[in-house]
C-alpha cells in the first residue's frame, strides 16, 4: 500500500493514469469474473430445478446449457453431438448443438443441424412439447445464414 501511494504522490500524471488504468481494468476483469459465473450459477440451478426428477440425459442437457456460458468450445460440440444422438427428439439439444458448432466456426455443421432440426420440428413425430423451440430455431437459422454469407470463401 505504502508503494501504490508513494507512486501516486510521487510518481507523476504517467504513472497515476498508468495504475488507474490497471486498476479499472483489474476492477472490470473482476466484475466480468463475477457475473459469468453468477450467470453460469443462474443457468445451472434453474436447468437443475427444472430438471430435478429428469433423467440422466437432462441432467447432462444441464451441463451442457451451462458449458455453452463457458469458453470450452470443443468439449461442447462433442458433448452436444453425442448427446443430440442419444436424445434424439430434444429440439432444446439441437438448438444448444447448433450454437455450440458456430461458436467453433463450423458454420455448415451448424445449418445442416438447424435444418434437420426444423424438419423434425414441422413432422408429426416431434412431441408437441417440443415444438416451441421452432422459433428459436427459426431465428437461428437466420443468425446462420448470416454467418455463412460473412465467413470466407
Amino acid at each position: 500500500m505504502a508503494l501504490l501511494q508513494a507512486l501516486l504522490h510521487g510518481g507523476g500524471v504517467t504513472v497515476t493514469l498508468a495504475l488507474t488504468l490497471a486498476l479499472t481494468l483489474a476492477l472490470t476483469l473482476a466484475l466480468t469474473l463475477a457475473l459469468t459465473l453468477a450467470l453460469t450459477l443462474a443457468l445451472t440451478l434453474a436447468l437443475t430445478l427444472t430438471h430435478a426428477a429428469g433423467t440422466a440425459a437432462c441432467r447432462r442437457t444441464s451441463t451442457t446449457a451451462t458449458l455453452t456460458v463457458s469458453s470450452l468450445t470443443v468439449a461442447k460440440l462433442t458433448l452436444l453431438q453425442a448427446l443430440r444422438m442419444e436424445e434424439d427428439e430434444s429440439l432444446e439439444l439441437w438448438y444448444l448443438l447448433c450454437c455450440a458448432a458456430l461458436q467453433a466456426d463450423e458454420v455448415e455443421l451448424a445449418a445442416a443441424e438447424a435444418a434437420a432440426a426444423l424438419e423434425f420440428a414441422g413432422s408429426d413425430a416431434c412431441p408437441e412439447d417440443e415444438k416451441e423451440w421452432m422459433e428459436q430455431l427459426h431465428e437461428l437459422q437466420a443468425d446462420i445464414a448470416e454467418s455463412a454469407a460473412a465467413a470466407p470463401q
